[in-house]
């Protein structure tokens, strides 16, 4: 697993860009987890999953709740994106 601070740091001093907060390999297939508590401008957030869906095999959003501004836009998206999974943050909370 690697964390948003150790992707940055591969970056060196380049232009900063989008980083998830975790990510990780099993099976040769590469995913990574953003935890979205907080709605971002939506045309930035809409970039950062189009980022995730170049970089990744898979991205996890961890939302609030299916029911949030932030779950309805990854949802619109999922067609474009297929490889979005929206989890709500009690089922993450709940499987420790």
């Amino acid at each position: 697993m690697i964390t948003e601070r150790q992707l940055h740091s591969t970056d060196g001093f380049s232009v900063r860009k989008h980083r998830p907060d975790f990510a990780y390999t099993q099976d040769r297939k590469t995913t990574c987890v953003e935890v979205e508590l907080t709605l971002k401008a939506r045309t930035n957030f809409v970039k950062n999953i189009k980022d995730d869906f170049t970089n990744y095999d898979k991205q996890i959003w961890v939302v609030p709740d299916l029911s949030c501004k932030i779950s309805r836009i990854l949802q619109e998206n999922i067609k474009k994106y297929p490889n979005i999974e929206i989890l709500e943050l009690s089922e993450v909370k709940d499987n420790r």
